[in-house]
């Protein structure tokens, strides 16, 4: 799923014509309409509607989490978020949904779905800026490490938080309930975490992209959420 992930939204930035490639004539798409409404055909029908990001008048394409399981006969289910950027109008977040189905070499998207997402109707009880990094982790930190760490600033929302582990270091991200939570941790800054002082900053829409600095190297995502583990880039 990973490696799929990689060069289909390198594939969509930099070489969108060649996107038909990773479909067959019997591939289901769904792409938003222009009045918002959800519709479903086959790739002869959608084929022009693949290259989302041009269609919409964007410029770029960055994928802030992937996640991807094996699924029924062979197949894999993959369920990236992300969000399109340009220098003419504000960022828009997506979700995007595909099943790949095996073949005599490799995999081929069988079903995809796309949508994009206001930040509203993806939870509407999320605060703006109730989020934080926290960064030069120990390499053994874990989830409720992290959430014995900063619980006392205030309550965490469940599932809100997530440790990265790569080649070189470590970081992670908490997402309290309040704002003033968040502020009263990054006010706090070093924080004292198993002996040692992690920094804390605000976590910045897409802080960290799926297509991180490679030099970073191959790594794991823990998030709390369904306590899963997901293998980050480079590490397929």
């Amino acid at each position: 799923g990973d490696g799929f992930a990689e060069h289909y939204y390198k594939t969509l930035q930099n070489s969108p014509k060649l996107l038909p490639r990773y479909y067959k004539d019997v591939s289901k798409i769904t792409r938003p309409g222009l009045d918002g409404t959800m519709r479903s055909s086959t790739l002869q029908d959608m084929i022009e509607d693949l290259d989302m990001l041009s269609s919409s008048d964007f410029d770029t394409v960055e994928v802030t989490s992937l996640m991807s399981q094996e699924s029924h006969s062979g197949g894999i289910l993959v369920v990236a978020d992300g969000y399109f950027t340009s220098q003419e109008r504000p960022a828009r977040n997506f979700t995007q949904n595909f099943f790949l189905a095996p073949q005599e070499k490799g995999y081929f998207v069988l079903t995809d779905m796309f949508k994009f997402v206001d930040f509203s109707e993806a939870n509407d009880a999320i605060t703006e800026g109730a989020a934080i990094c926290v960064k030069k982790l120990p390499p053994d930190a874990t989830i409720t490490l992290v959430e014995d760490a900063f619980k006392h600033f205030g309550e965490i929302r469940r599932g809100g938080v997530e440790v990265r582990h790569k080649r070189s270091f470590s970081y992670g991200f908490v997402e309290f309930k309040e704002e003033s939570a968040a502020q009263a941790a990054i006010e706090a800054s070093p924080v004292m975490f198993d002996w040692r002082s992690v920094y804390v900053e605000k976590k910045r829409p897409g802080y960290i992209s799926y297509w991180e600095s490679p030099s970073s190297g191959p790594g794991i995502i823990y998030r709390s959420e369904e306590m899963s583990v997901t293998k980050d880039p480079g590490n397929n």
